[in-house]
């Protein structure tokens, strides 16, 4: 990729390299135990990802060669408690390796290394053949990509992104209209983003920087409603509510960049003939700062 240096003259074009390999093979079948169907899915994750930086500018030559190792094991069971009831239990370890030299940041080189745990819990209950509930709570994590290593403040690095969701959900369907819904909770410790205020000011303003936030919270509401006019004609509304806020820090209680409070989407599709099919479709999004503002 060709591109030149941020809020600054770059007299020359610089260029960004990324490649990325990984193996992802996996297990899935079902097992009977005490009489209970057991579905499973039992997989490994390896991934690679080198990623070459050089970009000229009036004040030398930003460089970065990072190189990061990422491996997960997990794993998956939908036990059939009864014809009503399904659990789904959920685990995985991963583990990743980060060897980092960036002219400015880790002109010496440095290496990060980390592992994390998380687990999933979810409860699915069949009402009748028209309502299904659920209720889930998931652990989550990101760790830092190796791209964005590239532009942290000297002799800071960043943290693995953690946190924790609760959703209940709702289904609820005839044969020519459905409705789904889910109210959720999703907090994150050390959510990664770009602070433009940070950063070394070569006279132009701050270069900005990838950090991590203080702890943040989102509060959510997601429903959708499909319904079918006849066998040519299908309609399709989704509606996303959500309240994004930080929990800790100097910006508690205030609203976080990027995050639009309200999105809607209406979609039609059109089933002309068994080869010919069309659709139509409309998004509304609230506004909402910047990205990073």
């Amino acid at each position: 990729i060709f591109q030149s240096f941020r809020n600054s003259p770059s007299p020359n074009a610089g260029t960004s390299e990324r490649e990325n390999k990984s193996l992802n093979p996996k297990l899935s079948g079902a097992m009977t135990v005490h009489e209970i169907s057991v579905p499973y899915v039992l997989g490994v994750d390896l991934e690679s990802s080198d990623f070459d930086l050089s970009i000229p500018n009036a004040f030398g030559i930003t460089t970065a060669s990072n190189v990061q190792d990422t491996e997960s094991l997990y794993l998956q069971i939908n036990p059939e408690i009864t014809k009503q009831l399904k659990l789904t239990v959920g685990y995985r370890h991963s583990s990743v390796e980060s060897d980092m030299k960036n002219g400015f940041s880790f002109p010496a080189g440095l290496t990060i290394e980390d592992d994390v745990e998380v687990r999933e819990l979810g409860l699915a209950y069949r009402v009748d053949e028209t309502l299904k509930l659920s209720l889930r709570h998931d652990q989550n994590f990101r760790f830092a990509k190796v791209d964005e290593f590239a532009l942290v403040e000297a002799g800071k690095s960043l943290k693995s992104q953690t946190g924790d969701s609760y959703e209940f959900g709702y289904d609820w369907g005839l044969e020519t209209v459905k409705l789904t819904g889910s109210i959720y909770r999703l907090d994150l410790n050390n959510e990664i983003a770009f602070d433009p205020t940070v950063g070394p000011d070569f006279g132009f303003g701050p270069t900005g920087a990838n950090v991590n936030l203080s702890r943040t919270r989102r509060d959510g509401l997601t429903l959708s409603i499909s319904s079918r006019l006849n066998p040519m004609i299908h309609f399709n509304t989704w509606l996303g509510l959500v309240d994004a806020r930080y929990e800790t820090g100097t910006f508690k209680g205030k609203a976080i960049s990027g995050v639009a409070d309200r999105i809607i989407k209406l979609r039609a599709d059109f089933t002309h003939n068994q080869k010919l099919s069309s659709y139509l479709e409309a998004r509304y999004s609230s506004a909402h700062y910047a990205q990073g503002d």
